[in-house]
């Protein structure tokens, strides 16, 4: 087992296979491995219950005589659509992110968009981890200089994670790091231009309130910013070669 898998078993296959073995001793054994919750056909026994709740592993009761395979294939399903529903809502962010870069309303509003999406804090970092933007936090770190030291404080840590990424502008890697502050969280993105960090998205919050739905916030507000801030940077070599041919012509 890896950990996170959610367990189905049935009392009655369990006695046949070996009736010494009781629901007590495989839930602290499954708990140990880090289940995320024990489903079990039959009656759970009353010495079971305190188990599970010492390692606050969810334990369900399915009804005599329902057959497992129904219930894994109930729960595949509602998994595959959950997924298939992540990858709706991500394209209507992007959607929505995008529309303002066509309409050239610039990061700030693309961010403050962003923010309003997640109902999260959400910053932008230069690829020197310096704080740029910072919008949406006055609910959480009111004070830019505080919020720009705590983000810098797990910049390492980032650095140690993008090494082993493949950095793609259209689908940039993500991942979620703890912030200094007491119970706060980040799901960070990098920026990808050409293949290299342009810069750092993230979206804070509470460690429990942030979600799937800001993981893939993170990462289409990453890939909406990467076309902007390479329609800035080519509008500024523009007019650099522009300066240079009026310096040549002079």
């Amino acid at each position: 087992m890896e950990g996170s898998e959610m367990v189905l078993m049935s009392l009655e296959s369990l006695n046949l296979l070996d009736s010494a073995m009781r629901l007590p001793v495989i839930i602290r054994r499954l708990s140990e491995e880090k289940v995320s919750a024990i489903a079990v056909v039959g009656d759970v026994p009353p010495d079971a219950i305190p188990i599970a709740d010492k390692y606050q592993t969810p334990l369900l009761s399915i009804p005599p005589g329902t057959r497992l395979q129904r219930v894994e294939k109930a729960i595949i399903s509602l998994i595959v659509d959950q997924r298939a529903e992540l990858e709706r809502r991500g394209v209507q962010i992007y959607r929505q992110l995008a529309q303002l870069e066509i309409e050239d309303k610039g990061l700030r509003a693309i961010l403050g968009a962003l923010a309003q999406i997640t109902g999260k804090t959400v910053a932008l970092q230069n690829e020197r981890f310096d704080l740029e933007i910072y919008t949406g936090g006055e609910n959480l770190v009111p004070d830019k200089d505080m919020a720009q030291a705590s983000l810098r404080d797990n910049d390492e840590e980032v650095r140690r994670w993008l090494r082993g990424s493949p950095l793609m502008s259209t689908s940039p890697p993500i991942t979620r790091v703890k912030l200094p502050l007491e119970g706060m969280a980040r799901f960070v993105a990098p920026v990808v231009i050409r293949g290299a960090v342009a810069g750092y998205i993230s979206v804070i919050g509470k460690e429990g309130e942030l979600n799937e739905i800001d993981q893939v916030a993170t990462g289409r507000g990453a890939s909406v910013c990467a076309i902007e801030m390479a329609k800035q940077r080519a509008i500024i070599e523009a007019e650099n070669r522009m300066r240079g041919d009026f310096v040549e012509e002079l």
